[in-house]
């Protein structure tokens, strides 16, 4: 985004290797290497940002990430394969909702979504961008049907978590509502994308969230 709620791309995503480094005691050889990973999927993401997915090559991204051509090939089996990688090192910032539990009320949650996708930076707005482009690969290549649809089921699951935590567990339906919410972020985000317009769709996703509480007293068991 939350992409989808992933759309709360990014800031989070420099640290996610640090944090399964502390998670795994990797030591200094893998993680140097790992690093240049990493360095080479945000390459990657900048490079499609800018110009899709159109000439991408292991020396364009090898030249923006700062590392050698044969770094690109050690690290991955082929040019091909990357884009779908580096898809993948988003996904844990687009399900990075799981952060946004310390939000006291579910419409709090709600607002908090709208403003990771609409308050980005330039770097941040490229990735988000970067997203969209592997997104509509998903059109014609099961490779990223299969990443947006691991995108979509483990961001509904974490919001239904967080509504029962907020709100409780005494609602009927909550798994396609939350899958209802994971859709509309998707176009929200989308949209914003075309002229990065904050305000407007600060606005209107204000009107969203309304829309959004309301149902959900609709689905509360009687």
């Amino acid at each position: 985004m939350n992409l989808y709620g992933f759309y709360i791309i990014i800031d989070r995503l420099d640290s996610l290797l640090y944090d399964y480094i502390e998670e795994t005691n990797m030591d200094g050889r893998i993680l140097k290497g790992q690093e240049t990973k990493v360095k080479i999927m945000f390459a990657t993401l900048e490079y499609i940002a800018e110009f899709g997915l159109k000439n991408l090559s292991a020396s364009k991204v090898a030249k923006l990430a700062g590392v050698s051509k044969s770094n690109v090939f050690h690290h991955f089996e082929s040019i091909e394969k990357l884009p779908v990688e580096a898809m993948k090192l988003l996904i844990c910032d687009v399900i990075s909702i799981n952060k946004m539990k310390n939000c006291n009320s579910f419409k709090e949650l709600l607002e908090e979504i709208g403003h990771s996708m609409f308050d980005l930076d330039e770097q941040h707005t490229k990735l988000y961008r970067a997203f969209f482009v592997l997104y509509n690969e998903s059109f014609h290549d099961v490779r990223y049907a299969e990443v947006i649809h691991d995108i979509k089921f483990e961001f509904a699951s974490i919001l239904k978590e967080i509504i029962i935590s907020l709100e409780g567990d005494n609602f009927e339906e909550l798994e396609d509502y939350c899958h209802l919410i994971a859709i509309v972020a998707d176009g929200f985000g989308c949209h914003y994308l075309t002229d990065l317009n904050s305000e407007y769709y600060t606005r209107v996703w204000a009107l969203q969230v309304e829309m959004l509480l309301m149902k959900l007293e609709t689905l509360r068991k009687k």
